[in-house]
């Protein structure tokens, strides 16, 4: 039998084996989440957001007819993740259409990650007990198996964060040759091409290289950052859109128009608190951290550690003034790890004059607010299961309502991932993803009930499912509402009735056949209520 030689020995064991347990633990996470999901959803692999199917929808079209929308004969920039569409595309070609897709990306971009967060510890001295129990931190508080089963782009991003502020705090303290700065101007592209807040880490990174009279390589890294959104806004323009992605306008202060979303929002930090208190509660104690290591400590700031530190701390003051937080703790994921990662780095090096009963303290402090985050983060788990339910119950029944009753049929909606995807329905999306009328009109302060009604009869809608509670007031009163299907005890849809509507008299008939029909084959704890 052939023996490891000692220095591979080593790597296995000791460089390697963090990560693979690590790895263990996420499959037995995941295991629960998927067995304990699946039997809320009659054995039906469900994601645990809806915008999932969006992205589905888009890499099927391009995919199998060239078009960047979420139908076959329509341009529409639905996403704002531009590498994720593409490689929903990719996969689609790949497996011949599976819905498995994303959670396969989304299981080896973990992985990937898993291994960084593990490198970046080696790189910093970090034991093995160490990066284990890292490791599994992170896990849970990110929180990753969330992200996984959420079917979106945050697992990747959170990888193409980390190994571009890892590079390029190297890079600002020891400038090597070529091959790294062409790495950091590929990672700056990746990052804006996963997802837009990319831009948040080429201003910090860039921003650092500026500092450091390295004018050439700072101005490499924005114009590749700005490249993918460049391109992509060129398109859209040429394709009667905005220059920004519709998911962008129609989810921020810039629907509204004008240029008030150019200044920071300091009301974000109250929302924070509201959303995301155990970020909010991460993100102020590293910055506490970072100032008494400073005084404290004397922690010089030409250190490494010390440069990841204000690198992470920059991102998160971009972010917390500019962007949002919350929705199934997703989009501030990737600075719960930045600030988690570079907390711990800075108490792992603590030294300096102070007595060590203060360095002792400041660590045990650090230690405390990790453990309660982590502690906290626990509860995340159940909500996955709660979530993929919740999903199956309001927008794959639509779909499924749509597929049975009215096939082809166009349809007014306000929630189009799995209709989108499941179906084949022409649809007029009142909140501006997939239409971009309802959006030029709610930027134009023109969004009403007559408007809305003159729209639909000109795109010769049929049918709507909507939420009435997201227009108060601008549900034309021409439109009949048959009926509505409410979930108990939601955990991630908007809201928890969806209504069904015909636009016609003449199909009312019709539309109660159907209603009943298929509420009779609904899950047993929807609640149908048939209008008069």
């Amino acid at each position: 039998m052939t023996r490891l030689s000692p220095p591979f020995r080593r790597i296995i064991t000791h460089d390697l084996a963090p990560f693979a347990f690590a790895g263990i633990f996420l499959s037995a996470v995941l295991g629960y989440i998927l067995i304990q999901g699946m039997r809320l959803t009659n054995g039906i692999f469900i994601y645990a957001l809806d915008d999932a199917y969006i992205h589905l929808a888009m890499g099927k079209q391009l995919a199998l007819h060239g078009v960047w929308g979420i139908r076959p004969d329509e341009f529409t920039p639905s996403s704002s993740s531009l590498l994720w569409t593409v490689l929903m595309a990719a996969g689609w070609r790949i497996s011949s259409g599976s819905v498995l897709i994303p959670l396969i990306c989304n299981c080896l971009a973990a992985l990937g990650l898993l291994y960084l967060i593990n490198r970046v510890l080696l790189d910093y001295s970090v034991g093995w007990v160490g990066r284990l129990l890292l490791l599994a931190g992170l896990i849970v508080i990110i929180p990753l198996p969330t992200l996984i089963i959420s079917g979106m782009e945050h697992v990747m991003q959170l990888a193409l964060v980390l190994w571009f502020c890892h590079q390029g705090c190297a890079e600002a303290l020891n400038p090597t040759t070529a091959p790294r700065s062409y790495r950091l101007i590929l990672l700056a592209m990746l990052n804006t091409a996963i997802r837009f807040e990319g831009l948040f880490i080429i201003a910090v990174i860039a921003g650092m290289f500026l500092l450091a009279r390295r004018g050439r390589l700072a101005s490499a890294i924005v114009i590749g950052g700005l490249l993918p959104v460049v391109i992509a806004g060129l398109i859209s323009l040429a394709n009667g859109w905005y220059f920004l992605p519709a998911s962008i306008i129609a989810k921020t202060s810039l629907q509204r128009g004008g240029g008030a979303a150019l200044l920071p929002n300091l009301a974000n930090i109250d929302y924070a608190y509201r959303v995301a208190p155990l970020f909010l509660l991460i993100a102020l104690a590293n910055i506490v951290a970072f100032v008494l290591l400073r005084l404290i400590h004397q922690r010089p700031l030409r250190r490494q550690s010390s440069v990841f530190h204000l690198v992470a701390i920059g991102i998160t003051l971009i972010h917390t003034g500019y962007a949002s937080f919350g929705w199934f703790h997703r989009y501030e994921a990737y600075l719960l790890m930045l600030n988690v990662l570079t907390l711990v780095l800075g108490l792992w090096e603590v030294r300096g004059p102070a007595p060590r009963r203060v360095s002792q303290g400041l660590q045990l402090s650090g230690i405390a607010v990790i453990g309660f985050v982590f502690w906290r983060s626990l509860f995340y788990i159940p909500e996955v299961p709660a979530a993929m339910h919740d999903i199956y119950r309001q927008p794959y029944q639509m779909a499924r309502f749509l597929q049975t009753a009215y096939p082809d049929v166009p349809v007014v909606l306000n929630d189009i991932g799995a209709v989108s995807f499941f179906t084949t329905s022409p649809i007029l999306d009142l909140v501006g993803l997939a239409s971009l009328e309802p959006l030029q009109l709610r930027r134009e302060d023109r969004f009403s009930a007559d408007t809305i009604a003159a729209l639909a009869a000109q795109k010769q809608m049929r049918v709507g499912l909507i939420y009435e509670k997201l227009f108060p007031n601008t549900i034309p009163p021409a439109w009949i509402k048959i009926g509505s299907w409410t979930i108990q005890n939601k955990t991630v849809t908007l809201f928890d009735t969806v209504s069904f509507y015909v636009f016609d008299p003449a199909n009312v008939a019709e539309a109660r056949s159907h209603f009943q029909a298929f509420s009779s084959r609904l899950p047993a704890d929807i609640i149908v209520q048939e209008s008069p």
